[in-house]
């Protein structure tokens, strides 16, 4: 690798206490950096964490989340002239970033819940559904927000389109993953709730950092041959596309069996994987076991046993998992790091700038009216378009301010919304539709009621249906539309995970 790759200095733990999965997403983010050809290094307390990172990083010498801990990794960051930091973890409070930020290089902070603000940060990624923009009103201008599925922090080998799995009439191989330290020993009681089937293959995903690893050897033993332990798992993916149902607590590995197309059912294992519980069930892609607390054997026990034997139920899952994550979160997250793009509301003073766009020959020939629009006919439109509530009109920004987009809505009945995408001619070719699309549905779907946005697409314009397609939309077919053939796009709350 060049020795002028720009650096990615990441900050992350992992233990038994806190677990692994800070320290899993992160490893995403930094596949996808190096990829994109860049270097990575971690800092971290761990000296069994640095050593998985295959000693390209740092051991902190200072107790995590303290002002030393700060100081040092700015120093670290100055050394390795990193062109970003990343914090991943509970203990990097506001007042940890400020001092990492202070005359640093950009800071990503990679946050669960909005709670930890103020957030001094050059980008927010929140990759949980749900997450707000409310959540981060206490950010600096300019810091901007990567929210929802679409940003999902997953492995490479998961970058793949869920394809449909058939179901057997009786599932015969389960996985078991309750993630890397299980606290609370759900595997175990997992084991103690397999139904006496000699056909039920099963094995066991064993985190990195469980302390009952020994105890869990000698229950699979038991159990042998139908039950076999994988410590550390170095396939999950293979071991996930093996299986024909999951039991996993409700973290990020939710995501992975979605992106391989796995029915699971899940514990909540702790409390920031609420949300994700909440949306699980609301979305009805997956069984819930419920609360730790009440996930006991006795408990499990009839779910897990339904599941086994009930084939159309594990196909509706199956098929309901295979819309929410691509897994090309991590990537569209080093993307945006590379070449940032951040949304700002429309003013009149965008006039100018916006009627050049409208009236630039490749757009005319595109939209379903190809004349000419005159200034005073745009300026009352913009006028127009900013005093109504129902629409939404936006200015994409680059590097330095630079204008290099525009993307719109109007809020139409039962939740519904109509999206136009514009760019700047100099702006084009790079792929900067597709992001302007997916950072204007996620604002949308962040900040109003809307259900579904619409997207109608002339027959000719090739480019901007599939920049659409790209940004996760479905084709519904052709539609007359403003006198003209066009195709219909759909894509809704539900499949970007808000």
């Amino acid at each position: 690798m060049p020795a002028d790759a720009p650096v990615l200095l990441i900050r992350v733990d992992a233990s038994a206490t806190i677990g692994l999965g800070h320290e899993t997403r992160c490893r995403a983010l930094a596949a996808a950096w190096a990829a994109a050809g860049g270097r990575v290094e971690v800092v971290t307390v761990g000296a069994d964490l640095l050593a998985r990172w295959d000693g390209a990083g740092t051991l902190m010498p200072a107790p995590a989340g303290s002002s030393a801990d700060a100081a040092f990794t700015a120093a670290a960051a100055r050394a390795a002239g990193a062109a970003w930091v990343v914090v991943d973890g509970y203990h990097f409070d506001a007042t940890y970033r400020v001092a990492l930020k202070a005359d640093g290089p950009p800071l990503l902070v990679i946050d669960d819940e909005g709670r930890g603000g103020p957030y001094v940060a050059d980008l927010i990624l929140n990759q949980n559904p749900g997450a707000e923009v409310g959540w981060y009103a206490d950010r600096p201008a300019g810091c901007g927000l990567l929210l929802g599925l679409d940003y999902a922090l997953l492995r490479p080998e998961f970058v793949r389109t869920a394809t449909k799995r058939p179901a057997p009439a009786h599932a015969s191989k389960l996985l078991v993953s309750m993630g890397g330290a299980d606290p609370h020993d759900l595997t175990g009681r997992v084991l103690a709730a397999l139904p006496a089937d000699p056909e039920l293959e099963v094995r066991v995903a064993v985190g990195a950092v469980n302390p009952r690893f020994e105890a869990l050897a000698a229950l699979a033993a038991r159990c042998a041959p139908r039950v076999t332990l994988e410590h550390p798992a170095r396939d999950m993916v293979g071991l996930m596309a093996w299986a024909d149902l999951a039991v996993v607590a409700a973290g990020s590995t939710c995501w992975e069996l979605a992106a391989v197309g796995v029915p699971f059912a899940y514990a909540v294992a702790a409390d920031n994987q609420r949300g994700i519980a909440d949306f699980l069930v609301h979305q009805d892609a997956a069984v819930s076991l419920g609360w730790h607390v009440d996930a006991t054997s006795a408990a499990i026990a009839p779910v897990l046993a339904a599941l086994l034997a009930d084939a159309p139920r594990r196909a509706e899952l199956a098929g309901r998992l295979a819309h929410l994550v691509d897994g090309r979160g991590a990537a569209r997250v080093a993307e945006a790091m590379r070449d940032p793009l951040a949304l700002r509301p429309a003013t009149t003073a965008d006039a100018r700038l916006l009627w050049g766009w409208a009236n630039e020959p490749a757009v005319r020939a595109n939209s379903f009216s190809s004349e000419p629009i005159p200034w005073e006919d745009h300026l009352a439109w913009l006028e127009r378009r900013l005093a109504d509530p129902a629409s939404l009109l936006f200015v994409a920004q680059g590097a330095n301010a630079r204008p290099l987009g525009m993307v719109r809505f109007a809020l139409g009945p039962e939740g519904r919304a109509e999206i136009g995408v514009s760019l700047e001619p100099g702006a084009r070719g790079r792929g900067l539709g597709r992001r302007l699309i997916l950072a204007g549905t996620a604002h949308l779907f962040a900040t109003t009621g809307a259900r579904q946005v619409d997207a109608y697409v002339k027959l000719a314009n090739v480019g901007s249906r599939e920049a659409f397609l790209r940004a996760g939309f479905e084709m519904c077919g052709t539609i007359a539309y403003a006198g003209h053939e066009a195709y219909h796009l759909v894509r809704r709350r539900e499949e970007s995970g808000a």
